[in-house]
């Protein structure tokens, strides 16, 4: 029996400092990403400021065999006066939103966003090669920052990570028409359950996402007994993410680890979501 983890008004933070270290997470999709945690948080823009150490997430260092990768001169982002904050994606592809960054990523291309040092970032790269093929973004500006390939010039996907980045737009999330959480309306979607939390996937275009991982790497528990280095407990985690915002439940308590950095534009959406997350056995 699932039942709700928390109501909106009385959710407990736990103080419980994050452990460094690499972590191999799974979309529901089972598109394996590999994210990095570190042990001071980044600070967020309009989060509150926090002393603690929290989990913080970036996409792992990207290799290139071409030496020092070159951004592309020949895309740029539409950047208007009178944008939509949430555009009708083109046939064969998805909208994503990340920050202020709106971008339609065709089929065959992954992507993810994260923030580094605050400044919130986005790749794209094919699904059949890792990131040693990517176009990192700015997603503040839609400038791209980085160009990843082989010695030749070739990326895989080429024609259709073009296709993206040519319907990247600069448009600040609209909460009143921003798909759920931001949005009252729950969808009605398969739930995802990882350890003892159901939850529904949000909308790409939202702008949050959620993962599921463990602290321990290699995406599970270092030994059978669930333990990491020195014996310390290894618990699985999910963590709901945006580009301002971030915190980290223990699947299986549905405590939080850390503490939550929740910016302003971001906190009913996140009281709306965590209010969503149902316990199993409760």
């Amino acid at each position: 029996m699932f039942k709700p983890l928390w109501a909106i008004a009385g959710v407990a933070l736990l103080g419980i400092a994050g452990i460094a270290g690499t972590i191999v997470v799974a979309s529901p999709g089972g598109e394996e990403e590999l994210v990095q945690q570190v042990e001071t948080a980044t600070p967020t823009p309009g989060a509150s400021p926090s002393t603690s150490a929290s989990p913080t997430f970036s996409p792992s260092p990207t290799p290139s065999a071409a030496g020092t990768p070159t951004p592309s001169p020949s895309v740029t982002a539409s950047q208007t006066t009178e944008c939509d904050p949430n555009p009708s994606p083109l046939a064969g592809t998805t909208l994503w939103r990340w920050g202020d960054m709106t971008i339609m990523v065709p089929a065959g291309v992954l992507a993810q966003g994260w923030t580094e040092n605050g400044e919130p970032r986005f790749v794209v790269f094919p699904a059949e090669f890792n990131q040693s093929y990517s176009t990192t973004i700015d997603a503040t500006t839609g400038e791209i920052i980085e160009v990843s390939n082989d010695a030749g010039g070739a990326t895989p996907k080429d024609a259709e990570i073009k296709l993206a980045i040519s319907t990247i737009s600069i448009c600040p999330l609209d909460e009143k028409s921003a798909p759920w959480p931001y949005s009252h309306e729950k969808p009605a979607r398969e739930h995802v359950v990882v350890g003892n939390l159901r939850y529904i996937e949000p909308d790409r275009a939202s702008g949050i996402r959620v993962f599921g991982g463990t602290p321990c790497g290699s995406g599970g528990s270092s030994n059978d007994s669930g333990l990491g280095l020195n014996g310390v407990p290894c618990p699985d985690f999910i963590v709901i993410t945006s580009a301002y915002s971030s915190v980290a439940l223990d699947s299986k308590t549905g405590a939080i680890r850390g503490i939550p950095e929740i910016a302003e534009q971001d906190r009913h959406a996140f009281d709306r979501y965590l209010a969503s997350i149902e316990m199993l056995g409760r």
